[in-house]
């Protein structure tokens, strides 16, 4: 039994050899892979790109151009340049001059939304195409090498990096680092609306009746504003982003209560979702005051008055207020600068060329809290 275990373990390594071998003795010749609106590579580039490629997926024994070049140039039945064949008769008469079991063609055009690559793989001898295969890209020249990384890996049956593939396949994946340079770069610059609800102290401030320091409103308001947005960092799946958002609240109640959020996001290119955060500045009616003994809300000025029109007291020299006067929003007050800050998050739905950004935010505040739901909508930016 140990005997029959040896010999077929032997017999293994021995015919596993001669196939290696015999890959090995099997040569490929490349020439020139022809190309059709291009601007930043010839004929000859894309040549030298495929043949170094192939070479490194270690199929066959890939010749050198040096060693094809004097063999093809004494060939007066060749173009002026020997290299330029891309008919499968031609391919085939220069394998055979040339010695070559495999020659491998293939074909790149530009087209006005993308880049359409084709390649062949012949048998010399045999006269047939014997591999072949055709992909559309996007439209990236820049990442013209990885798009013959991944036809002819994809062409000799050979695994690819699924996330690159679709970064250059998916005409609207997620944008990155990558695919972002092309004509459809994602921007969610534009229009934010949605809505706003004050809540704590704030929420009964803003029902309460006007000669009492409220705004005989709804504490549920309108919200609509612009959002301005920059990329700093894009690098795979992490996009970071500096967010400028000017917008104005209340309208739709009479009131006006303009703001300016600075945010900075993080957005998931795979997924769309994204987190921001950041200070955000307002104007808001505010005036300083005291809660007297019946736990009511007075003005400060309130007790100068009472002191004033109180017969027992001097004019000139009022009673120190021993309530805690404080700030607070009032609608007889004067409007000052308020700062908060703002926690969000946010993802973007797509169809198509649109865009609908949907974000949930908060905002927090000295004795007070505002949270709310803004909606977008804008078209994938065209590159210029």
């Amino acid at each position: 039994m140990k005997i029959t275990k040896c010999l077929l373990i032997l017999f293994t390594i021995l015919s596993f050899s001669k196939l290696s071998a015999q890959s090995e003795n099997i040569n490929c010749a490349i020439l020139n892979v022809n190309e059709t609106n291009l601007k930043n590579y010839s004929s000859k580039i894309l040549g030298n790109i495929t043949r170094r490629e192939f070479s490194k997926l270690n199929i066959y024994t890939v010749l050198y151009a040096e060693d094809i070049k004097p063999i093809l140039a004494i060939d007066s039945l060749l173009n002026s340049d020997p290299f330029s064949c891309y008919s499968k008769q031609c391919l085939v008469r220069t394998g055979n001059k040339i010695g070559a079991d495999k020659i491998l063609s293939g074909q790149i055009e530009q087209m006005r939304d993308g880049i359409i690559i084709s390649f062949r793989l012949i048998d010399v001898k045999e006269n047939r195409v014997e591999h072949s295969i055709t992909k559309e890209f996007l439209s990236l020249e820049d990442q013209l090498k990885n798009m013959i990384i991944i036809s002819i890996r994809e062409m000799m049956g050979l695994e690819n990096d699924k996330e690159l593939e679709a970064v250059l396949l998916k005409k609207f994946s997620r944008e990155n680092y990558i695919n972002n340079k092309g004509i459809n770069r994602l921007n969610l610059s534009g229009t934010r609306m949605g809505v706003v609800t004050l809540l704590g102290s704030n929420q009964d401030i803003i029902k309460g009746e006007e000669s009492a320091g409220g705004f005989d409103a709804v504490p549920v308001f309108f919200n609509f504003g612009y959002q301005f947005e920059s990329q700093y960092l894009n690098q795979r799946r992490v996009q970071g982003l500096f967010e400028f958002i000017p917008s104005i609240t209340g309208l739709e109640q009479g009131l006006m209560m303009p703001s300016i959020t600075i945010l900075h996001g993080i957005r998931d290119n795979k997924t769309g979702f994204e987190f921001a955060f950041g200070p955000s500045f307002g104007i808001t009616q505010v005036a300083s005051g005291y809660y007297d003994d019946t736990n009511t809300w007075q003005l400060e000025s309130h007790w100068n008055e009472q002191q004033s029109s109180s017969s027992d007291t001097s004019i000139t020299n009022f009673a120190t207020n021993p309530s805690y006067i404080s700030k607070r929003l009032d609608s007889r007050g004067d409007f000052e600068l308020s700062v908060g800050f703002l926690i969000g998050l946010g993802f973007s739905i797509k169809s198509g060329e649109i865009n609908i950004p949907v974000n949930i935010y908060t905002v927090f505040q000295k004795n007070a809290l505002r949270t709310g739901i803004s909606l977008g909508i804008n078209t994938r930016k065209r590159k210029k």
